[in-house]
């Protein structure tokens, strides 16, 4: 994606999207990009935060729990944050 396109797709982002022009720039030129294989763990429950995701492209599901535990507590698709 071009830096055009991301700031597009921050935009439509409730939390970003009264940014300055040059805020958003500078929140889309500092992002890295991800790409995760099916089934790739992001993140775990109670893992320390240290930055945000938003989905991109694609979409993945936020579980909770472990093997036949584990429950789908969400859906993420583009523009998820």
């Amino acid at each position: 994606m071009s830096l055009d396109s991301d700031i597009a797709l921050l935009k439509r982002i409730p939390l970003f999207a009264d940014l300055p022009t040059e805020q958003m720039r500078l929140l889309a030129f500092s992002a890295v990009r991800l790409d995760l294989a099916p089934d790739q763990v992001l993140f775990r429950e109670g893992a320390k935060a240290s930055s945000g995701f938003v989905v991109s492209s694609g979409g993945l599901q936020l579980t909770v729990g472990e093997g036949s535990k584990k429950k789908v507590v969400a859906n993420c698709e583009i523009g998820s944050l």
